[in-house]
């Protein structure tokens, strides 16, 4: 508890919403302390925030306390550690093809299975930041169980993630925990998001393998020659046995450890990084290191977008470690769509984009 109140007595130093007198540190004081702000609780208020927000007319949003907490990182800061946050939107195209849009398939053809399938659903994110994804998932889930009058609503504890920043990882316990009440009325701590550094610990201490139904991310980038000495010292401590390791962007390292992690299992995975590793050496260096040495089945893919947070570019890749029938998807960089019954020659689609759909005899058209 000392922790988030120390964050945010940061944030009230730092921060004021645009056009208002209110200061959000009186938005989120009132979680945890009393309203003359001279003697601080042990219990969290929630109904009070609640009326608060009410009473300036701001509306709670799933996303806020991350959103807010990162856009007050110094511009050297994020630049340093690769420090970005996901919007919705982006948000959907990590999750829309790994499981999203079947869901809302189930949901509209009458299922009763969701509710308890979406109760049994895992999440982990290996560099949740302020867990925007995570959260946002949830949101979108708890909707979902909320609008169909489930019984019971999938709990935080179904989200792991694992953060290097101590405040972030904070932030995002406490957003998964408030996505709860908001819900059922019900303030369950959430602990399952861990401080740490993802290229060093093993992700199976921290998320039960097999368990977990889905790794989302969105990694930070940052290119080999802006990376410090210590980062580099912990890449070549943590991936010795590859030798293009050097020339690699920051995010090709959570690529490897997720395919890795996901070996003889049915996990899926989705990851939105830097276009960069669908780009020539880095393309060729990172995935066939990964082909030399796991089995790995691509089931959508988006070209280049604009990511328009940092001002830059980026792709999508989602992955499986073994076959399966359904569908894959490819989405060029205009946004039109494409279904493939086959998506691993990941080299000649990206290098060759311009003749892609001489690539594969199953290729069929499905623009949507």
């Amino acid at each position: 508890m000392n922790i988030v109140l120390d964050l945010v007595r940061w944030l009230s130093s730092n921060y004021k919403i645009k056009g208002n007198e209110v200061s959000i540190v009186e938005v989120l004081y009132h979680y945890f302390s009393d309203k003359d702000y001279s003697s601080i609780n042990t219990q969290l208020n929630i109904k009070e925030i609640e009326s608060y927000f009410d009473s300036i007319s701001l509306k709670y949003d799933c996303l806020l306390l991350g959103n807010i907490y990162q856009s007050l990182l110094g511009a050297r800061h994020r630049h340093s550690n690769g420090v970005h946050y996901t919007q919705k939107e982006d948000i959907h195209k990590i999750i829309d093809y790994l499981f999203y849009n079947d869901l809302l398939d189930r949901v509209n053809s009458g299922d009763t299975t969701v509710c308890s399938d979406i109760s049994d659903m895992v999440f982990f994110d290996p560099a949740c930041g302020c867990g925007n994804i995570l959260v946002y998932i949830y949101h979108l889930l708890l909707g979902i169980q909320s609008s169909n009058k489930c019984d019971t609503f999938i709990k935080p504890s179904n989200f792991y993630g694992i953060e290097l920043d101590e405040r972030s990882s904070y932030i995002a316990q406490l957003s998964l925990s408030l996505e709860y009440f908001m819900t059922t009325g019900e303030f369950i701590e959430c602990d399952t998001i861990m401080y740490g550094d993802s290229l060093v610990v093993g992700w199976g201490s921290i998320v039960p393998k097999d368990r977990l139904s889905y790794i989302v991310a969105n990694p930070p980038f940052l290119g080999s020659s802006n990376m410090s000495k210590k980062l580099k010292r912990v890449i070549e401590d943590n991936f010795y046995n590859f030798d293009g390791r050097d020339k690699l962007d920051l995010c090709c390292f959570w690529y490897i450890k997720a395919i890795e992690f996901i070996q003889n299992s049915d996990i899926r995975a989705s990851i939105l990084s830097s276009d960069c590793v669908i780009h020539g050496t880095i393309l060729y260096n990172t995935f066939n290191y990964i082909k030399s040495r796991c089995h790995i089945y691509y089931d959508f893919m988006y070209d280049t977008f604009e990511f328009e947070s940092l001002e830059t570019y980026c792709c999508v890749l989602g992955f499986s470690s073994k076959k399966h029938d359904r569908p894959k998807y490819y989405i060029d960089r205009h946004g039109k769509k494409y279904k493939y019954d086959n998506l691993n020659d990941i080299n000649s689609i990206f290098n060759n984009k311009a003749k892609y759909i001489e690539l594969t005899k199953t290729y069929r058209s499905s623009q949507e």
